[in-house]
């Protein structure tokens, strides 16, 4: 695990960084003599590269991801400074900020039921302010489920303060952001609005804002990966699942990292290059599966 921490921390920028749990289906199989406890991992993802750079293992599954995550921050592997954290509402903890906060770290956070008054204090701290301090609207998105969404990124800033809203636990609210979805059915025209709330420990624009955490989203994008182009979900792993994860996640990353390189330029001047068509490959020519390995 240190080996592969060591290998790609080379190969990625490490300043963008997605955090997020998977579970290891087929982990919780019974075994011939004993019963396997469910698995999950805890993903370090470099939204920059869309390698994973590290993984945390759960025995206990997800819901130990929130002392893994806090462990994980206290490794100097993780302690760059200026290294913008993205992460879901369960690892919205006072902790986890405080040691991101302490790194001088930065971190945008979900708020969500799990936090219920935190939440209360964010949109009443919102309902206050008469209009956002910047906002930005994204392009309109197609689904491929006869849907089109549509995003409006209001930030929350306090000009004359670093804060923008004081809290006794959670330390360093600098950035209120309010994300509106909009999403409307290409057939029937009907619409159906979301409302989200993040914060921030750092100032900037609406529209970086939006970027960082559409980038997030890269790490769903990886656990795709693992599923389709590995199989992880489909195989049966109660007998050291966490090696097997480990091993697609070197097999993906080397992918990815051939497609950052690629992505524009045929496989072999003959298939576009995508995630599926490079497995293709490896999987039929050895020459290419060596070319890989040595870039």
């Amino acid at each position: 695990m240190l080996l592969f921490r060591d290998y790609f921390k080379k190969l990625a920028t490490g300043k963008n960084i997605a955090v997020d749990g998977k579970w290891l289906n087929g982990s919780d199989m019974s075994g011939q003599y004993e019963q396997y406890p469910h698995k999950s991992v805890l993903n370090i993802l470099d939204k920059d590269t869309k390698i994973v750079l590290a993984h945390k293992f759960l025995e206990k599954g997800k819901l130990s991801e929130i002392p893994a995550f806090a462990e994980i921050l206290k490794n100097k592997f993780f302690d760059d400074g200026g290294q913008i954290f993205t992460f879901d509402g369960l690892l919205t903890q006072v902790d986890i900020l405080d040691e991101i906060n302490k790194a001088k770290n930065k971190y945008i956070a979900k708020v969500k039921g799990n936090q219920k008054l935190l939440l209360e204090q964010v949109v009443l701290t919102v309902n206050n302010f008469n209009a956002p301090t910047n906002s930005y609207t994204s392009p309109l998105w197609q689904t491929e489920n006869n849907k089109s969404v549509k995003r409006t990124i209001d930030i929350f800033q306090n000009i004359n303060s670093t804060l923008v809203m004081y809290h006794s636990d959670f330390k360093n609210i600098q950035t209120i952001i309010r994300v509106t979805k909009e999403t409307t059915n290409s057939i029937t025209r009907v619409v159906k609005t979301t409302v989200q709330y993040l914060i921030a420990n750092f100032k900037s624009d609406a529209e970086n804002f939006y970027n960082k955490i559409l980038q997030h989203w890269s790490i769903e994008s990886y656990h795709y990966h693992k599923d389709m182009l590995t199989c992880e979900d489909d195989h049966i792993c109660y007998v050291n699942p966490f090696s097997m994860t480990l091993l697609r996640s070197f097999a993906v990353n080397l992918y990815q990292l051939y497609f950052n390189e690629n992505k524009n330029n045929k496989i072999l001047d003959m298939i576009p290059t995508t995630m599926a068509n490079i497995k293709k490959y490896c999987q039929n020519c050895d020459n290419f599966t060596s070319d890989i390995f040595e870039i």
